[in-house]
């Protein structure tokens, strides 16, 4: 089973919100973009690949699963 992460998870996780309030804010009036698209479900689930555009920058999801017992080959998520 492939690794997923949620996008108002994600969201934190990067940085961009300090609170799951305020990823859910900027997810329900269309200000995050995943894969070109406006998404408004903050329970999207991502996958390694998937780029999440907020706040002006692109972030690509890079998951790995903790199972595999190996460190990812680069940070788990990156911003650009």
């Amino acid at each position: 089973m492939s690794e997923t992460i949620k996008l108002d998870q994600f969201l934190k996780f990067m940085g961009e919100v300090s609170t799951g309030g305020q990823a859910k804010i900027l997810i329900k009036y269309g200000d995050v973009e995943v894969n070109g698209e406006v998404e408004t479900r903050r329970g999207r689930k991502l996958v390694t690949g998937d780029q999440v555009l907020v706040n002006g920058k692109t972030l690509t999801v890079n998951l790995y699963s903790r199972e595999q017992g190996t460190a990812p080959p680069n940070p788990p998520c990156t911003g650009g």
